[in-house]
């Protein structure tokens, strides 16, 4: 999983798994068009429809053939996690806060996750990362809130106000089979291995 410059552009949707939906069905099965979409996803709003259209775009285009055809016939958990996997291949902020602070506490056997543990990451990445030093403190807030809404959201943690506890997620067979196909190392953003 190569190092790259981090992009936060997330903030503007969380999973989003009704229009990841639309949109994978729009690219691979041909049922909507993209000018369709994005005046769905906008209510009108053809400026708000299209960075919407892109962002879950580019996520879908992450994911594998076989990835993307299994998402369309996976059950709706699975979906999340095929879903996750597409924002981790895009994002590497947030695969990295799955990796070293969510997956190092499963490993310890510590399933509570803090705002706190958010935050000491965040301030090491400030450290390593010039992009995450340049963050507003009112983009740093959108980033925490979009990280966390996506990580209830595909079921990796549950709870509220700042006291989440981990979840790890069951992987089928064919989830993994289709992962490791790309990369086995893609399994331990799933919290797998």
């Amino acid at each position: 999983m190569p190092n790259k410059k981090y992009s936060f552009t997330f903030t503007l949707s969380l999973l989003r798994l009704s229009e990841f939906s639309m949109v994978m069905n729009a690219l691979l099965r041909g049922q909507g068009t993209k000018d369709e979409l994005i005046l769905n996803f906008g209510n009108g709003k053809i400026k708000t429809g299209s960075l919407l259209y892109s962002e879950l775009s580019k996520r879908a285009k992450a994911l594998t053939p076989e990835q993307q055809e299994f998402y369309l016939d996976a059950d709706l958990p699975t979906q999340k996690l095929l879903a996750l996997l597409a924002v981790c291949k895009v994002y590497p902020f947030i695969r990295d806060f799955i990796l070293e602070v969510l997956r190092n506490k499963v490993l310890l056997f510590d399933d509570q996750l803090s705002r706190l543990d958010y935050d000491r990451f965040f301030e090491n990445k400030k450290e390593l990362h010039d992009e995450v030093l340049a963050l507003s403190e009112n983009t740093e807030r959108k980033v925490r809130r979009a990280i966390f809404g996506i990580l209830l959201e595909a079921g990796l943690i549950e709870g509220e106000d700042g006291q989440y506890q981990i979840q790890r997620p069951w992987v089928s067979g064919r989830l993994e089979q289709v992962i490791r196909q790309d990369k086995e190392e893609w399994l331990m953003v799933l919290l797998h291995h």
